[in-house]
């Protein structure tokens, strides 16, 4: 797994706030996020390691074009045709 210099940002934060270098509340604003998605973040390292701060955007297909996968239809958003209006 490659780690992008975002990520490894992240995980030197996880770690700072886990050794009591950084409060949770800092934690969350150095990452941008709530202190609650911190705490959730956090505790997936703790229990996950390293992989947890990857962007999983882009590594799973999502449910929508699952479902239309199983209908048998294209998962791109439709466009409307604004001359049949």
């Amino acid at each position: 797994m490659e780690l992008s210099m975002r990520d490894r940002d992240r995980i030197s934060g996880l770690r700072q706030v886990g050794e009591g270098v950084l409060s949770a509340a800092d934690g969350a604003v150095r990452f941008g996020v709530t202190e609650r998605h911190f705490r959730r973040v956090r505790r997936r390292f703790e229990a996950e390691g390293d992989g947890v701060v990857v962007d999983r955007a882009g590594t799973s297909v999502g449910a929508s074009a699952r479902k239309a996968s199983r209908l048998g239809r294209s998962s791109a958003p439709r466009r409307r045709s604004w001359a049949s209006r």
